[in-house]
């Protein structure tokens, strides 16, 4: 099914979002087709990184869910592969990279106090991990 969407001549012509956007779609089909059971903290800890517009570290988790740092660590690795907090950064790139590609613009010092970066350096380098250049070169390839 995924296969069949990146190959279709109308995802080609999709722009960035709308690709993610279905590119999502069918992977939420997906899992609700195999019916999967997420653990409820699991959940509840997601939600809490996706919803929140502050900066999330894993101690909130912790005591958002009242469940302790091993289980914690057991939920995210058995339902996404990620420890909990290479999912925080993630999400965390992933918020980053939609203000950008929304205003198209960078301007660094408000990203890096708005998502809570320690420093101009720590983002760009979280920046790089996860898309292969810096920010200001992915804007200019838009």
């Amino acid at each position: 099914m995924l296969t069949r969407l990146l190959q279709d001549e109308r995802f080609i012509r999709m722009n960035l979002a709308q690709r993610i956007e279905a590119i999502e779609l069918i992977l939420l089909e997906k899992l609700e087709a195999e019916e999967k059971w997420l653990h409820p903290d699991f959940l509840n800890c997601m939600n809490l990184i996706l919803q929140t517009d502050q900066p999330v570290d894993q101690n909130d988790l912790i005591r958002h869910c009242a469940i302790g740092a091993r289980q914690l660590e057991r939920l995210f690795r058995r339902y996404t592969g990620l420890t909990p907090k290479k999912m925080i950064n993630l999400t965390r790139f992933q918020k980053v990279w939609r203000r950008m590609y929304c205003t198209r613009t960078c301007d660094s010092m408000e990203l890096v106090h708005h998502f809570g970066y320690v420093d101009q350096s720590h983002f760009i380098r979280e920046f790089k991990t996860f898309s292969g250049m810096t920010p200001n070169k992915m804007l200019q390839r838009l």
